[in-house]
């Protein structure tokens, strides 16, 4: 059978499998089984398998379960709390104060664990109930979630640049870097954005909080006092961006060393602290909760871990088929032959990474791209790394598109919102106003403009 044909088919498949709800990663590999069969070559799926579990125990892949562990801990462990507490009160107690504290948190939360649905899982139960004191619609702060989850994936570490560097066989930290200056620039449109909608009230308001001591208390003696109180609480959290990125870029360790610090900041700092507290308490259980605490932690780490990694399995036995295949080849000709400039390619694969996006999550978006259009975007001479931020900005956006948006329904299901596209509720349309007049403009800057996501690599690298 045709190659053209073959691949025609695992298309269809997979898009029939998708909206018949069968999990993705199952999909992925009866579909890449369909395509050997096609093909007639049924024997090189002897060689997927290992070459499959090697792409997966690779060293740097290793930091993708080690960073989705540091967020499960810290969610355990109460880290996350005590984070947000510190940067709501650095932020002052003004009703946009709230959403801004929110993405923050985000940013920071990100700049540890680089997973989007990670943050939603930890973050939006602990901010969504919260929202209703200050007056922020349940529906709003969900959305604002959802969209707040977009900047974890960028800040570095981001998990979807680990992916798409094993598969494109790129620099993780220099896609760290490309990723930066865009997650900083999502963080500030939602920032402003979160203030403007605030100001109208419209859309974010359930009702006017009501007007309490704390609400007009001032940055007093007593203030500085609850600041450096929750400064001294959050402490352990605040230094973890600096370990793991100032250990990257200062040459100490890479990437997946980062990881396996940060797992071991965080059990050391709550076993000494459970042993203090037990000692001065004069109680061994207060010991035993901490050990519990993290064992929890780890429990909890290990289902999405699990997922995620025969998501990736799949897709990496797949990818490699088609490379087997010459699907990339093939693919090379036809774009290069129907697209003529490298601008017109660029707004093709935006088109094309969205779409993607809609029906996939973004490990599976980052792998096929690294496999299948990296090829094509070194033939138009565009930085991989250039390309590397924009597929990480374009999946995020396309992870929170229907139909399929699975971010979109996992904060929709973390805040107990319903999801209505016709007419859309106050979730869909925040989730809309915040990605078009925020996200999308990101995309843009990002795609048109180069320096946005090579002046940090460039940087590092003139300082190497």
């Amino acid at each position: 059978m045709s190659l053209e044909l073959s691949m025609g088919l695992v298309v269809g498949f997979t898009l029939l499998g998708i909206a018949s709800g069968v999990p993705i990663g199952y999909i992925f590999g009866i579909g890449c089984l369909i395509f050997m069969v096609m093909i007639g070559d049924v024997d090189y799926i002897t060689r997927l398998v290992p070459d499959s579990f090697k792409m997966l125990q690779g060293f740097a892949f290793l930091a993708l379960p080690l960073y989705m562990m540091v967020g499960s801990l810290m969610l355990t462990t109460s880290l996350t709390s005590r984070l947000f507490d510190f940067l709501y009160i650095i932020l002052g107690k003004a009703r946009a104060a709230f959403g801004g504290a929110l993405v923050s948190f985000v940013a920071v939360f990100g700049a540890i664990t680089g997973s989007a649905s990670a943050t939603i899982g930890a973050i939006g139960p602990l901010v969504i109930p919260e929202g209703a004191k200050y007056g922020y619609h349940k529906e709003y702060t969900t959305g604002l979630v959802a969209c707040a989850s977009l900047v974890a994936m960028l800040i570095p570490p981001s998990l979807s640049m680990i992916v798409f560097g094993v598969a494109g066989h790129l620099s993780i930290p220099l896609l760290f870097l490309a990723t930066a200056i865009p997650g900083l620039l999502s963080a500030i449109f939602f920032i402003g954005l979160n203030f403007f909608l605030t100001r109208r009230g419209g859309l974010t308001r359930v009702e006017q909080p009501p007007v309490t001591s704390d609400t007009k208390k001032e940055l007093t003696s007593g203030g500085r006092r609850e600041v450096w109180g929750k400064a001294g609480a959050a402490w352990p959290v605040l230094v973890l961006p600096a370990i793991i990125l100032g250990g990257i870029y200062s040459g100490i360790f890479t990437p997946t060393e980062a990881a396996v610090v940060a797992v071991v900041w965080i059990m050391l700092y709550k076993l000494v602290a459970s042993a203090v507290s037990a000692i001065i308490r004069k109680s061994i259980s207060l010991f035993g909760t901490g050990l519990n605490d993290l064992a929890r932690g780890f429990l909890e780490a290990a289902k999405p871990i699990g997922a995620i990694g025969t998501i990736c399995f799949f897709m990496f036995a797949l990818s490699r088929a088609f490379i087997f295949a010459g699907i990339p080849a093939m693919i090379l000709r036809v774009l290069t032959t129907a697209i003529p400039t490298p601008g017109l390619f660029l707004l093709s694969v935006n088109v094309l990474l969205l779409l993607m996006g809609m029906i996939m999550d973004d490990m599976s978006c980052c792998i096929l791209a690294g496999v299948i259009l990296l090829p094509v975007a070194n033939h138009f001479g565009i930085n991989p790394f250039h390309f590397g931020a924009i597929v990480g900005v374009n999946t995020g956006l396309g992870n929170l598109t229907p139909p399929v948006a699975p971010n979109l329904y996992l904060a929709a299901g973390v805040g107990n919102v319903p999801v209505k596209l016709f007419p859309p509720n106050r979730y869909v349309k925040t989730v809309l106003y915040l990605l078009l007049f925020g996200q999308l403009i990101v995309l843009i800057l990002t795609t048109y403009i180069p320096q946005v996501s090579l002046f940090l690599p460039n940087l590092w690298l003139g300082t190497r």
